[in-house]
């Protein structure tokens, strides 16, 4: 019984992909299309906010406020749910590993523009570590298990 339900499912999900593409190629003339730059200039507007300084002021604060209180929500006496709790952790733990690879990425990103390597070799560089280094924590997760 099972095995038919997920025969059908996926028989529907393929009859809807196959119906998406289809309204999408006939809906507009993406032929004809040629691009215009009449809009706001997002990208710009985006450097202008991260190259002022408050910006990663109330970044900071925020990142700090946000691990405080989880931090208080997870290890202190309040009568906070269990699930409440184990979603604080887990939740700090990300935005740690996050914080983590971030700090990771960009230093190798600037160690090898610094060399004079170009902009798309320094991001697979940087992308290439954080990679390893997370392979890497899960091979030590998977081997120190049981």
């Amino acid at each position: 019984m099972q095995v038919s339900v997920y025969l059908l499912s996926g028989l529907l999900m393929g009859v809807v992909l196959l119906g998406t593409v289809a309204l999408l190629t006939r809906s507009r003339r993406w032929r004809h299309y040629s691009p215009t730059n009449d809009g706001p200039d997002a990208g710009a507007a985006l450097e202008r906010l991260v190259e002022h300084p408050a910006t990663w002021t109330v970044g900071f604060l925020a990142l700090a406020l946000g691990l405080g209180l989880g931090a208080v929500a997870f290890v202190g006496g309040f009568p906070i749910p269990a699930a409440v709790r184990s979603a604080a952790g887990t939740a700090m733990l990300l935005v740690v590993l996050a914080v983590l690879a971030g700090y990771t990425f960009l230093g190798v990103y600037q160690a090898v523009r610094y060399r004079g390597l170009y902009r798309s070799q320094a991001a697979a560089a940087g992308i290439w570590i954080v990679g390893v280094l997370a392979v890497a924590g899960i091979a030590v997760m998977l081997l120190t298990a049981g």
